[in-house]
């Protein structure tokens, strides 16, 4: 099949000349962000997250979108991340208030969040250091891998 045929030919050629380092492509672009849906978003969060390194976190994060206006709760424990939209905690260890896209930038380290609450567009309540503990447990994935030499 031409799928394989295009996995024999990476192969070879990596064989004969390396592995070429390239920028990362995958790096998310706010056009990117933008376009996906925050549902989506949080899902792809949840594929990214470090199970080991969550395993023994107990993480709420309680989120008001203001350009929704719908609230999310997301919960990490035992190494998994809940998103569940429309839902409150009582007590959440973090509570942010921001629009859904800034939301996606801060987590995509698009923007910090020291410059984004001086400019206004974040507020947060709670332990900061929450926020900065739950943002290391996601893992960053390399485009530069690779496909035949260890």
């Amino acid at each position: 099949s031409g799928i394989w045929r295009n996995f024999y030919l990476s192969g070879a050629l990596e064989l004969r000349q390396g592995v070429e380092q390239l920028p990362n492509a995958l790096a998310p672009k706010e056009a990117l962000l933008r376009g996906v849906s925050l549902a989506d978003f949080i899902d792809a969060m949840a594929v990214r997250l470090d199970g080991e390194a969550a395993a023994e976190s107990n993480i709420e994060l309680g989120i008001h979108f203001t350009d929704l206006d719908s609230h999310w709760l997301l919960s990490v424990s035992n190494g998994v991340l809940h998103g569940l939209p429309n839902r409150k905690s009582e007590d959440p260890d973090v509570s942010l208030t921001l629009t859904s896209n800034d939301f996606k930038f801060l987590l995509s380290g698009l923007v910090g969040a020291p410059t984004m609450i001086s400019e206004g567009r974040l507020k947060m309540s709670g332990n900061p250091l929450t926020l900065i503990r739950f943002a290391g447990l996601f893992d960053q994935f390399d485009s530069n891998f690779n496909i035949v030499t260890p």
